[in-house]
Parts: structure tokens; C-alpha cells; sequence
């Protein structure tokens, strides 16, 4: 047996290697989240970089509709992955899929005006992708961190 650790005045202590911080362990799952958020996103960018650039290239297809439909394409998929793998969700699908689905719409038509306005400025159109998805994607984090993570809402309280 492992002898236990007394503090002055308080009841026996756990083993400091068994102590939960709560600041660590929240510090903890948000870099986890962070670090699936990223993992995530990353996929979803080849797709959406990767498909403009194939309609174009192979295809003729004018960039300004090969990144309007490369932005509808991984809607689904982010949304399983936010939810279930990301952010591991307790609230209830209607919920999530509501906010998600408002807040995609709101990102992906700032992205995609963002990217037209780019692209006007003479930005090439990959580079003006790329800048778009990187500075929205961060974007992104944060507010899905406080729309479909049921456990922050425990945390805020």
C-alpha cells in the first residue's frame, strides 16, 4: 500500500499523482478538443481546397462555383465529427444539428464573400481560399467550442 499524504488540518489526501485539478483537466480536454478540432478541419480543407482546384484544373469549372459547391460538400461530415468525435455532445441532435447548421450557414457566407472579395482584390485564388479557411476556421473553434459542447455549459455555470 502506498502511505497516504496528510495536509495540517485536513482530512488524509490522496496521492498527488491521483489529484484532480480541475484547471489541468479542463486545460486538458480543450487541447484534446483542440487538437480532434484540428485533425477535422484539416481533412475537411484538402476536400474543400482540393476540389476547386481539381473542377478547375481538370474540368474548366470556374473557381467561384467549384468553391460554392466544395463548401456545401463536408457539411454532414462536420457535423458528425463536431458532434460525436470533436466536442463528444450530450445535448440533444435537434440541438446541435440547429446550431450547426445556422452557424455553418453564417460562416461558409462570410468565407464565401470574404473569398470573393479577395479574389477581386487579385489575391489567386487558392492563396484566397486558403487565408479564408485558416482565419475561419479558428473562428470556428471557438464559437462550436460554445454552441455544441454540452460539458462548457457545465463549465460557464
Amino acid at each position: 500500500p502506498v502511505p497516504r499524504r496528510t495536509h495540517p488540518g485536513s482530512a488524509v489526501l490522496p496521492p498527488l499523482s491521483r489529484r484532480a485539478d480541475p484547471a489541468v483537466a479542463a486545460l486538458k480536454r480543450s487541447a484534446g478538443q483542440f487538437a480532434r478540432f484540428i485533425a477535422m478541419s484539416g481533412s475537411s480543407a484538402l476536400v474543400t481546397i482540393g476540389l476547386p482546384v481539381l473542377l478547375f484544373e481538370m474540368f474548366g469549372l470556374a473557381p467561384r462555383i467549384g468553391v460554392a459547391i466544395a463548401f456545401a460538400i463536408p457539411f454532414l461530415l462536420n457535423f458528425v465529427m463536431l458532434r460525436r468525435v470533436v466536442f463528444r455532445s450530450r445535448n440533444s441532435g435537434r440541438h446541435d444539428l440547429a446550431m450547426f447548421a445556422a452557424s455553418s450557414f453564417a460562416f461558409r457566407l462570410l468565407e464565401y464573400l470574404a473569398f470573393l472579395m479577395l479574389e477581386r482584390l487579385g489575391l489567386y485564388y487558392v492563396f484566397a481560399l486558403a487565408l479564408v479557411l485558416a482565419v475561419g476556421t479558428l473562428s470556428k473553434f471557438f464559437w462550436y467550442r460554445f454552441a455544441i459542447d454540452s460539458r462548457a455549459e457545465e463549465h460557464r455555470a
